[in-house]
């Protein structure tokens, strides 16, 4: 009989195993059918406005149309490609399945370098075999699976260092394009020559760190600089990342556990907080603190709204009572005002209570890795309605459970495994791990730059299929190490 090892270590398996993938792939059109992304309609409605020259989806609404701030020209870019190719939302979930199942290869491809290249690529295709949340994706018009293949392959371009120039252009070029679907790449070149400046400058040595100075630069010059620039000619500023969005996102972050099943009219309208399995505060509790955030933006908006302008006063009622599925897009005064005043009262919040901040952080940390069993909402309350109050229900039946639970299992197992088989392999053996070190730094860096704001488990998906990569390396190491004690003997 065939043991695990000798079915890990054979081709045939390889071949099994991407069978099953593409498979998976293909029955995630049936699986998700009917199903949308929330902020489809505006990733739509942008590349819409791109293929008229201008980056808004108020072409046609008004005259002139107020531009984009709250999001990057990239995702939108990749849309009106993946439309000219394929043709509609169908198009673009083709294309995004496709490049899923590339970047599998590509992986893939990386690990046959390991000495037990072939048990480690059967491994990492094993294990990505039930993370559904990368299927889900592949059928969203969300931007997670596309940044999950420029940063996979922005990593795996740098491996193990960018130590010559076409690399490290390469590897910048790459990372830039991350950055212009989603700016949250803004500090990660920087991120990874300090890490290595700091900890690591005498096993690296001088030529790297130049090296990966030649990639800040790269991506400093194709990415945030580019944009910087278009946010001074169209907005009046010269900011590298959006003008709106950091400082709410972090509010809704911070209010988050403790308004469970209600949600907002302020900013982003008809958001809502979620609620956790076990929720952190009692239904009195967050009628309190539903009451003490409609205070606060009453302040917020008492303060800004000397900062509207003419425009603002006639446009946002309109979009508000007419485009109910698309974000009110502001002047740029305003939503500068808007930021400031939001995160003055974030500061606040922390400085008033340090220790749910805190709390509330660490939790956010666990929980950008797994999927939440949330109940489903019945009645979500979006402004004081009397005694109104959210109304949660519980799954009926094995099969509602299941579609709660199934997600939740898989990502807290998958993910809570890999971190303690990480931590365990590089504390016993970390020689390796320093050639792999880019696979590291992008997760980390991933997950802290998150936690800061509101929990959003598909906000780690970008780094899921790197660290089910580590994963699989570890694991082929300790195989291989393994067998040298067992020849040995």
């Amino acid at each position: 009989m065939r043991t695990l090892r000798e079915i890990l270590g054979s081709h045939t398996t390889t071949i099994v195993l991407l069978a099953l993938h593409a498979l998976a792939v293909l029955s995630s059109l049936w699986v998700f059918q009917g199903m949308s992304a929330s902020d489809q309609p505006t990733y739509m409605g942008l590349a819409d406005g791109l293929a008229q020259g201008r980056f808004t989806y108020w072409i046609g609404t008004f005259d002139p149309p107020p531009m984009e701030t709250y999001r990057t020209q990239g995702y939108p870019a990749f849309i009106l490609l993946a439309r000219s190719l394929a043709g509609g939302v169908l198009g673009i979930k083709l294309v995004q399945m496709a490049i899923y199942l590339g970047l599998l290869m590509l992986v893939l491809r990386a690990l046959r370098r390991h000495v037990h290249g072939v048990r480690a690529g059967n491994l990492f295709l094993l294990f990505m075999l039930p993370q559904f949340q990368m299927l889900y994706y592949t059928q969203m018009v969300f931007p997670e699976l596309l940044m999950a293949v420029l940063c996979t392959s922005a990593v795996l371009a740098a491996l193990p260092a960018p130590d010559r120039p076409p690399r490290a252009i390469i590897v910048g070029v790459l990372l830039a394009a991350g950055f212009w679907v989603r700016p949250v790449l803004l500090l990660f070149p920087l991120f990874v020559w300090l890490m290595d400046q700091v900890f690591l400058r005498a096993r690296v040595g001088r030529r790297v760190l130049r090296m990966e100075l030649l990639v800040l630069l790269v991506f400093s010059a194709t990415g945030p600089l580019p944009f910087a620039l278009w946010n001074l000619k169209t907005h009046g500023v010269f900011k590298p990342v959006p003008i709106s969005g950091s400082g709410v996102i972090s509010n809704m972050g911070i209010w988050q556990m403790r308004l469970p099943g209600y949600g907002t009219m302020h900013y982003f309208r008809y958001s809502f907080f979620g609620r956790e399995l076990l929720p952190w505060v009692g239904p009195d509790a967050a009628e309190g603190y539903y009451t003490l955030y409609q205070e606060q933006w009453q302040r917020i908006d008492s303060l800004t709204a000397p900062a509207m302008t003419p425009e603002d006063r006639e446009r946002i009622p309109i979009m508000i009572a007419e485009h109910p599925r698309l974000f009110v897009t502001r002047s740029a005064p305003y939503t500068i005002a808007l930021d400031k005043a939001i995160t003055r009262e974030n500061i606040k919040m922390i400085a008033d209570d340090p220790g749910y901040f805190l709390l509330s952080r660490l939790y956010t940390a666990i929980r950008l890795w797994v999927t939440s069993p949330s109940p489903p909402m019945e009645k979500i309350v979006y402004r004081p309605e009397g005694d109104l109050r959210p109304i949660a229900r519980l799954p009926h039946g094995i099969t509602a459970w299941a579609k709660v639970l199934a997600p939740f299992l898989i990502t807290g197992l998958t993910f809570g495994a890999a971190f303690v088989v990480l931590l365990r392999r590089i504390v016993r053996r970390y020689g390796p791990w320093l050639d792999r070190r880019w696979i590291l730094y992008m997760v980390l860096y991933i997950w802290m730059i998150h936690i800061p704001m509101a929990i959003q488990s598909r906000y780690t998906v970008p780094v899921h299929v790197l660290l089910i990569m580590a994963v699989a390396l570890a694991l082929a190491d300790g195989g291989a190490s393994r067998a040298t004690r067992s020849t040995d003997a």
